[in-house]
């Protein structure tokens, strides 16, 4: 391989890597974004049911009012919103929200 060979093979390393980066920044931007839209559809439900809902229930709810928000979102968004102390999960396997104290 000439000098010329292995500078443009190297460059093209470099750009490739440059171009899986912005792709990868710019994946986990889409996904920081349906996860803050499912949070909040997530909350919306609690907020909008009457009952103790499971995780699974608030997927299936979510999946009925066709807000946009996929099955793998809908999960990850309860259980940061749980982990984040804003839903809580109880003996019983219910979900419920969690009431500030003013």
């Amino acid at each position: 391989m000439t000098p010329d060979d292995r500078a443009t093979v190297i460059e093209r390393w470099r750009q490739a890597g440059t171009d899986v980066a912005a792709h990868d920044e710019a994946q986990q931007a889409r996904l920081r974004e349906q996860i803050g839209s499912a949070e909040a559809a997530v909350l919306k439900v609690m907020t909008d049911t009457s009952e103790s809902p499971s995780p699974t229930r608030v997927l299936e709810l979510l999946a009925r009012q066709r807000v946009g928000v996929t099955q793998s979102a809908g999960a990850l968004a309860i259980q940061r919103l749980v982990a984040s102390g804003r839903l809580r999960l109880t003996a019983d396997a219910a979900l419920e929200l969690v009431q500030a104290t003013s």
